[in-house]
């Protein structure tokens, strides 16, 4: 910028155009400088002179052709211009003089409220300190997410049948749904996945497993419509009887948990599911949460053989050698393998599927070594019908159930504080989920403000040769911290990762305008002025700057904070928090800033 002040750019003189005679009349030269050269070098001169007059002509009528249209249109654009901006210049002329005249009364205003401010910091700083106070006393009352919900016009149903349905029953169940679905005047898309699929890492799933995922329409991509729409398919879904575990997602820019995830251990599997099955009962009472579900799911059928090891003795025999000849012949055993051109094929020798296919040939199953005489497997076993475990789940080394739930808006801290009160009187559990990463990261986030509070206060006390005054400096960021929590509290928005770095950003902005202030007091005061005397000058010297630094700033993030376009629930919190800790720092840094470096320099400095 120096550079650019310093230099002088000069046009240069603007020469004549040459007239089109000029221009396409070159034949008249040609034709003379062909006569000028006689015999041998005539004809030698025309090897040269014809092609350049070709290419001459070639490049005029190319500027004839392009360039001057164009310049026609540019004259005709300024043109116009000559008669429009005159015009605009006026009008934005007049709406500048409206702001500069609001500007004039409110400096005047400010420069007579500062002489009786600066009389009594005190009173200014304990106002400061009050507003401050009601600020972080409303914190706790503000919403938490870990990140912001991004609305991508799309989401993820997830539900189950009975365990065991068929995938042919499971079709037929679903069919009329995802009809509904695709007839539905805000759908774009549904897609069906029936079972699992070879990429799903989800547990307990199968072939009573049912995924939609749904495309909305453009003019249905808001918050408020998608969550109609979605209570609306949730009801839809509940009406069946048969469909259970119902759960709506969204696709994930970022992977996260669950926002509420229930921990509970225990020792058998018959503690854990009466502890599960009491915790989805509780937290259905909640009524902001939805979707809840239990890792320990219904498991699948299966036959359970009990041997009697007394009636095994009796005829001699093991139960080890019985369960092993049971599995030979129900689930085979390999006998050698069968060479192909191709490839090698295992010969496995198991019973007939006819002889293999009921319980009841099960309980007749031969079991006797020696064929003969036969003993049936139900003489030495007893053989029932259960459902086992869908999945064993162990966290650090210990059974444990997992009660998922999904939550009604944003705010996880509500939830997580009211299942903290509703399961104080159960011992061994823990809260996990998205509750306890945004807890996690609100403990990095709080280290990262700080450090970076400390690096800024490193840098100017370095700077200043002072500890004081980067004190004083320092204290525009609680200052715009109050901003920032009434501007939350307004808007509606949680305190999110992503307002913890708009925070972050802060404590490196807003102490520039404390500096630019901080600095014309000290110089004021080494050119001769009294401590209060170069306060005052300096305060009213620095106004007009401070307010242009902090509005250009301001306005450069107005269009993230309207929260127009894809992507904008992540630019709108970081948008809002970092205006509204401008404006405020800004606006209570013009009074206390000068009152608190009067305020601790009459106390801790010896000079006047």
């Amino acid at each position: 910028v120096p550079m650019l002040a310093a230099s002088e750019v000069r046009l240069p003189e603007a020469s004549s155009l040459p007239s089109w005679r000029e221009r396409f009349g070159s034949w008249q030269s040609f034709k003379k400088d062909f006569t000028e050269h006689n015999g041998f070098r005539k004809w030698i001169w025309l090897l040269w002179g014809i092609p350049r007059l070709a290419i001459f002509f070639l490049f005029e009528l190319i500027v004839t052709l392009c360039v001057y249209p164009c310049m026609i249109l540019a004259k005709i654009f300024f043109t116009m211009g000559y008669f429009i901006i005159p015009k605009l210049a006026d009008i934005l002329m007049g709406f500048a003089n409206v702001l500069y005249a609001v500007y004039q009364r409110g400096e005047s205003r400010y420069q007579k409220l500062l002489h009786p401010v600066l009389k009594k910091p005190g009173t200014v700083l304990g106002f400061a300190f009050l507003l401050f106070s009601l600020s972080l006393s409303q914190m706790h009352r503000l919403g938490q997410s870990l990140l912001p919900e991004l609305n991508q016009g799309r989401f993820i149903v997830d539900m189950e049948l009975p365990i065991g349905t068929p995938l042919g029953r499971t079709a037929s169940t679903i069919l009329p749904t995802e009809q509904w679905l695709a007839e539905h005047s805000n759908v774009r898309y549904v897609h069906s996945i029936l079972g699992a699929s070879g990429s799903e890492n989800r547990s307990g799933v199968g072939e009573h497993s049912i995924r939609f995922l749904i495309g909305l329409n453009s003019q249905e991509r808001n918050a408020g419509a998608e969550k109609e729409f979605m209570t609306e398919i949730r009801n839809k879904l509940q009406s069946n009887r048969k469909i259970q575990n119902i759960q709506f997602s969204r696709p994930s820019l970022f992977q996260f948990q669950t926002p509420i995830e229930l921990i509970l251990y225990g020792n058998s599997l018959n503690e854990l599911e009466s502890k599960s099955t009491d915790a989805v009962r509780r937290l259905s009472q909640q009524n902001n949460l939805t979707d809840i579900r239990t890792s320990l799911a219904e498991g699948y059928p299966e036959i359970q053989i009990q041997y009697d090891r007394d009636r095994l003795a009796k005829i001699g025999l093991q139960s080890s050698d019985i369960a092993r000849r049971v599995r030979e012949k129900i689930q085979g055993e390999k006998a050698t393998s069968i060479s192909t051109d191709e490839s090698r094929l295992d010969l496995v020798v198991r019973l007939t599927e006819s002889d293999r296919r009921s319980v009841e040939q099960l309980r007749f199953l031969n079991i006797n070594p020696n064929i003969l005489p036969k003993i049936p497997l139900y003489t030495v076993a007893d053989i029932e019908e259960k459902k086992g475990p869908s999945e064993i789940r162990r966290v650090d080394q210990q059974r444990a159930v997992v009660v998922t739930a999904n939550i009604d808006g944003f705010d996880l801290a509500s939830p997580a504080r009211e299942i903290e009160k509703l399961f104080s009187d159960i011992d061994n559990w823990e809260l996990g989920g998205q509750s306890e990463e945004m807890r996690r990261s609100s403990q990095s986030m709080l280290f990262a403000i700080l450090l970076a509070v400390f690096l800024v206060y490193v840098i100017m006390a370095s700077t200043f040769e002072s500890i004081i005054h980067p004190f004083v400096i320092l204290f525009t960021v609680p200052l715009a911290l109050i901003g920032v929590v009434a501007a939350l509290w307004l808007t509606q928005l949680p305190l999110s990762v992503v307002v913890l770095i708009g925070l972050i950003v802060l404590a490196g902005v807003v102490v520039n305008n404390a500096i630019v202030l901080v600095d014309t007091i000290n110089r004021k005061r080494a050119g001769g002025l009294s401590r209060f005397e170069a306060t005052e000058e300096a305060s009213k010297l620095r106004l007009r700057p401070i307010l242009i630094t902090t509005l250009t700033t301001a306005l450069g993030l107005f269009p993230l904070a309207f929260g127009y376009g894809d992507g904008a629930e992540i630019q709108q919190p970081l948008a809002i928090t970092i205006i509204a800790g401008l404006m405020s720092s800004t606006l209570l840094t013009l009074m206390v800033i000068p009152s608190l470096y009067l305020f601790l320099s009459k106390r801790l400095e010896r000079s006047p």
